[in-house]
């Protein structure tokens, strides 16, 4: 008789024991699949360890009133998983505070549950290759390489890169036939290069010797789904868990690998035309368009060479908000009150949070008066004013492309390559096009209302605003970014290209305030339909905390915020506490598990 731990593969809440234990009548190894009872319901799980029942005679004693069950079945008798991807789900579970069985379930392949019998031989029969005891045997099998990449548009880019190493891709969408041969080949070492996106640092590696990340800094990297991980620090765990190196690539670095890594992760000073054209003066000389006059005359320019033009514009739609000019009132989302965009071209005012979609009013739902005005620049208005530029001035337009977030994705491939086909050409673009840096190149580059990548209450803004326009810089000859304040940071690190006095200032700036690198963001959520029942219940677990942490004498490591309110959420009134957090992951756990299942925890 043995005794099984296993790790159900449900969404067991995180303040409750994730992994349970079984009695079986046979010895399992570790990865193999059993099938268990939890609340009169059958459910999946992975085994984590199998121990003689003689070994745990001292613990059952102790426990009487511990009710040991059998398992039902033994489902995969071989590991599918192996030691590493073990140690990996159980470190995302500690790191992310998420349910184990969800985390042990994200590595879990695509087709480990299909019924059908194609799959049958999917067992893990890798072994791990011991450096030192063994060195022949590393020769031998050779080493493996995995390159990350953030979204699959850049595989072709990277394959083609990497030809030599005979690379496979691997990602999401992947199918599960072609997946299998992967994971197969892949632990028994015969693929030696793999380019994927995140999903496939939870392949089974026999070998892996390094792992290259490009564009860390990529928002694709960041998991939306439980656990919601950022896909950095996570190769950083699955390097040191195969005593692999690591290679962090991006554009720019974000300031936690800076302070990681220091001043190789800089790029080089380069020799670049770009100019900062300020729209405050471009109002003075009664240039109230919506491109300065430097602009213009360079998109004159470009078309009349048949050049390529690239027009950055930060706001998806047609303007950010409706505002009534006698009351101030600003449309918002009913649902979850951020504010509503105006969509020309769909007639309507869309939030970009939940999707919900109402009509554009003529008359002000707060003072009934029709003096509303769209406020602000989007993609669309950007189009109409371009539009209109070539029209007052009779120059025949060229061909006008727009790429933003709603561009579809058969269409968003097709704007790509009339962009790379055409000249001359003008692609409007929102932040989509970042993702082409490495695939597009123009003769000139605008970038539109700089402010508005400035415009957000987060510590990281001018980091990413920064990279952003460093980015576009680097796809064009020129560059001309316009803007209201020629002082701003990010204006005069892009034109001095000192990066190093902006990360330094950025680091004694967030060692200041407690910011990463130097303690670890903790977001807790609570939602209700009452307001009062939530701010009820956030202002007890606020003092539950606070109370524990006086307890602990935890002052010096933890500092609590808020309870704050924050905007609706499908409806729901919210309310957030934040937590800066230098304790161990252990200790800081078991703080958390004081959290009821009833909220949500984030960790970042």
């Amino acid at each position: 008789m043995y005794i099984l731990d296993v790790v159900p593969l449900i969404a067991i809440p995180r303040n409750q024991d994730q992994i349970l234990s079984y009695f079986c009548e046979e010895r399992l190894p570790a990865g193999s699949l059993v099938e268990v009872e939890i609340r009169k319901k059958k459910v999946k799980a992975i085994v984590l360890a199998s121990k003689g029942l003689a070994e745990l005679k001292i613990r059952l004693k102790k426990e009487a009133d511990f009710e040991l069950k059998p398992i039902d079945k033994v489902l995969k008798g071989q590991p599918i998983l192996n030691q590493h991807q073990l140690n990996i789900a159980l470190w995302l579970s500690a790191k992310y505070f998420a349910p184990l069985g969800l985390c042990v379930k994200a590595i879990l392949p695509p087709f480990w549950s299909k019924k059908t019998n194609k799959y049958d031989s999917f067992a893990v029969r890798g072994r791990r290759v011991h450096r030192k005891k063994e060195p022949y045997l590393e020769v031998f099998l050779h080493s493996q390489k995995l390159i990350l990449i953030p979204e699959k548009i850049m595989a072709e880019y990277f394959l083609e890169k990497h030809s030599k190493e005979n690379p496979v891709f691997l990602s999401g969408s992947t199918s599960s036939k072609e997946y299998f041969d992967i994971w197969q080949k892949v632990q028994s070492g015969e693929i030696k290069t793999i380019v994927g996106t995140r999903v496939a640092l939870f392949l089974p590696f026999l070998n892996l010797k390094e792992i290259v990340v490009e564009d860390e800094s990529n928002i694709a990297y960041h998991s939306d789904y439980t656990p919601k991980y950022d896909t950095g620090i996570l190769a950083r765990r699955v390097a040191k868990e195969y005593e692999a190196k690591i290679i962090i690539n991006d554009s720019l670095p974000k300031v936690e690998t800076y302070f990681e890594f220091g001043e190789k992760t800089l790029p080089k000073k380069a020799k670049t035309d770009t100019s900062f054209a300020n729209m405050v003066s471009e109002i003075k000389d009664g240039n109230f368009s919506a491109l300065s006059t430097e602009l213009k005359e360079q998109i004159r320019s470009a078309v009349e060479k048949k050049n390529k033009v690239i027009i950055f514009v930060p706001r998806k739609g047609y303007a950010p908000y409706l505002l009534c000019q006698n009351c101030g009132y600003i449309h918002r989302c009913p649902k979850c009150e951020h504010v509503l965009v105006v969509h020309k071209k769909e007639t309507g005012l869309r939030c970009h949070h939940c999707q919900n979609i109402q009509p554009i009013l003529n008359v002000c739902p707060n003072c009934n008066k029709s003096v509303l005005e769209y406020k602000g620049l989007g993609i669309e208005k950007a189009e109409e004013k371009l539009i209109k530029f070539f029209k007052d001035r009779n120059i025949t337009p060229p061909k006008i492309l727009v790429l933003s977030g709603d561009t579809p994705p058969k269409e968003e491939e097709n704007i790509i390559n009339q962009f790379k086909d055409s000249t001359p050409v003008i692609l409007l673009a929102t932040q989509k096009i970042l993702s082409y840096q490495r695939l597009l190149k123009a003769n000139l580059v605008g970038i539109l209302n700089l402010e508005s990548l400035l415009n957000f209450v987060d510590f990281r803004t001018e980091e990413e605003a920064l990279r952003t326009v460093f980015i576009l810089s680097q796809m064009a000859e020129k560059t001309i970014i316009q803007g209201y304040d020629s002082e701003a940071k990010v204006v005069k690190t892009i034109l001095s290209q000192d990066f190093k006095s902006f990360y330094e200032e950025e680091l004694e700036a967030r060692k200041d305030f407690n910011y990463p690198p130097f303690s670890e963001f903790i977001k807790l959520t609570f939602r209700h339909r009452d307001q009062r029942q939530s701010e009820r219940e956030a202002k007890v677990m606020k003092e539950r905390l606070s109370q524990e942490v006086r307890v602990k004498n935890y002052e010096k490591e933890l500092e609590i915020i808020g309870p704050n309110t924050g905007l609706k959420e499908k409806g729901l009134c919210t309310q957030e506490i934040v937590i800066k957090n230098k304790l161990e992951i252990k200790k800081r756990n078991e703080l958390l598990r004081l959290v009821p299942n009833t909220w949500n925890t984030e960790v970042s």
